[in-house]
């Protein structure tokens, strides 16, 4: 029976992510069948340490069909540590690269890139139009060359930039031919680094609409990443803040829509930043909380809840004196959370509930419990699937 191809795609995408002995097995089947198969097979490529050699001696630079159905590709290849550092050349896999022409992922960890890359940066001219997303981890490179890279990609709408090294350069930064726009995530930034990104980003055009900032050293000042974040002011629309550090202030971010905050438990600081927000178009403040059981009681009965119901409450008759005009979202996300369906919730946040929503997300299990104007609906419950996201790639 010969099955229309779109039919035999829809079928083969069933079958788990990352099961390639089933999809291997499949590919021997029907010659119909080797290209969907392969296409899933090749989807996401993880080369590593251990799979580095194995890659190059099974898979051919020449085999470009093949090849070109990679859409996602992890790069990273072992370096000694100090004071032997000596990162592997970026050009490793140079024959591979112009094969990646639906290249839409990228991500480079562990490599080293030197003071010429403007030519060099051509390598990646196959995928320069359809990559737009470029992860960056523990990379050692000139500002001049993370410039170059982050500007030769024009659709690039999300950039993660973990634990880099900014290597000194007496050259001086070209213009950026677009402004920066998408998403940044920044991770692990030592405090030079850090000090040199927020100084060279602050003469740039930047537009990024989503901000994530992890793990910055609590020894840090908060103006060591308030520049960045009041670089992007007017069109920061997200901000996730999942460091231990000091929470910023968003007085400048005048369209932010959602923060999210790291800590289960708003102390003082989290509800001086909540304070500081002035945009008239801010839905949602989220609190998301480390991977522990936390029952709701201890949750809601924390001496913190009354002065967060509070800050919440001001904060919308704040914003309503200056046009607001949508329903302000309090959002608890709890790894593992235990429902008492028998609370009574009004009392929690009395003055916020007046005019607010509140959620309480288990993100273990997806199940979410959502209490609707308090004031008025006690306990109203929605179950919610909300599947987790995965990574996987294949590996050689």
């Amino acid at each position: 029976m010969n099955l229309p191809q779109e039919l035999l795609d829809e079928i083969f995408s069933h079958l788990p992510p990352h099961d390639e002995e089933s999809l291997r097995a499949c590919s021997l089947v029907a010659k119909r069948w080797v290209y969907p198969t392969q296409r899933l097979l090749f989807s996401s490529v993880v080369i590593d340490p251990n799979t580095y050699q194995s890659w190059k001696d099974s898979i051919s630079p020449t085999n470009a069909e093949l090849l070109s159905h990679v859409r996602s590709f992890y790069y990273f290849t072992w370096a000694p540590p100090p004071p032997h550092w000596s990162f592997p050349p970026i050009d490793a896999l140079l024959d591979y690269l112009p094969s990646f022409c639906q290249l839409q992922d990228l991500t480079l960890c562990d490599v080293r890139i030197k003071s010429d890359f403007s030519e060099q940066v051509k390598i990646f001219s196959a995928f320069q139009y359809t990559l737009s997303s470029l992860s960056l981890h523990e990379i050692s490179l000139p500002w001049i060359a993370f410039v170059t890279l982050v500007d030769f990609f024009p659709y690039l709408r999300n950039l993660e930039i973990r634990d880099p090294s900014y290597v000194e350069d007496d050259r001086q930064s070209i213009p950026l031919s677009r402004p920066l726009r998408g998403g940044l995530s920044i991770d692990m930034f030592t405090e030079e680094a850090l000090g040199t990104f927020s100084s060279r980003l602050s003469g740039m055009e930047v537009a990024y609409n989503e901000l994530t900032i992890y793990e910055i050293p609590t020894r840090l000042t908060p103006h060591c990443y308030q520049h960045i974040i009041d670089t992007c002011g007017e069109s920061l629309k997200r901000l996730n803040f999942h460091s231990p550090g000091v929470p910023p202030a968003l007085s400048y971010c005048s369209e932010l829509r959602q923060l999210e905050l790291y800590t289960i438990f708003p102390g003082k600081a989290e509800r001086a930043v909540i304070s500081s927000i002035t945009s008239t178009d801010i839905r949602t403040i989220v609190f998301t909380s480390h991977p522990l059981h936390v029952t709701l009681c201890i949750l809601l009965d924390d001496p913190c809840m009354p002065l967060l119901d509070d800050t919440m409450r001001g904060l919308v008759d704040k914003l309503c004196v200056l046009g607001y005009e949508h329903t302000l979202e309090l959002e608890f996300r709890i790894h593992s959370v235990i429902f008492d369906y028998d609370l009574d919730y009004r009392k929690y946040f009395p003055k916020f509930g007046e005019k607010g929503r509140v959620r309480v997300l288990n993100t273990s299990n997806g199940k979410t419990l959502k209490v609707i104007h308090l004031s008025e609906l006690v306990g109203a419950v929605y179950l919610l699937l909300s599947p987790s996201p995965s990574y996987g790639g294949r590996k050689y």
